[in-house]
């Protein structure tokens, strides 16, 4: 399924016309939305489906019930309890990475590796051992962070 967003807020324009184009010679399902339904209407050419306005109202619960409409239900994949294949050190481990990346605020290849050795799960506190691997010294600094400030 296509879904094509329409600021509404603008005036029609070639923009328009050359999506609209190209929309015009697909086979796909397409749900045209309005956005910005809270500022003025300058996009009256414009067909749309369905509006949203985050300022009105941020839930896009009627959006996903308007887009699961066109969705096929498929067979599961996995048991109803199963939420995810991989294991909790492997889960762990790039949660860390994760938050390498946001702290670190640099540029560092995605080469980091995280290597979780140990969790201890005590009902006082989760205790986790865990390694920071990087291909260079100088990416080693920029974790670190000037006098392990980012530690």
């Amino acid at each position: 399924m296509i879904l094509y967003f329409i600021d509404i807020s603008r005036e029609y324009g070639e923009e328009e016309k050359f999506i609209e184009e190209i929309l015009s010679k697909v086979n796909t399902p397409i749900l045209r939305i309005g956005t910005k339904t809270d500022l003025p209407l300058r996009n009256k050419t414009s067909k749309t489906d369905f509006t949203i306005s985050t300022v009105e109202n941020p839930d896009f619960s009627e959006l996903l019930m308007a887009i699961s409409q066109y969705l096929p239900q498929g067979p599961m994949l996995f048991p109803e309890d199963m939420y995810t294949k991989q294991d909790i050190y492997f889960r762990i481990s790039e949660i860390i990475r994760e938050k390498v990346f946001l702290v670190a605020k640099e540029e560092l290849p995605h080469s980091v590796f995280i290597g979780v050795e140990e969790i201890e799960d005590k009902p006082e506190i989760l205790r986790i051992s865990a390694y920071i691997y990087t291909d260079t010294e100088s990416q080693k600094y920029i974790i670190i962070g000037k006098g392990g400030t980012l530690i």
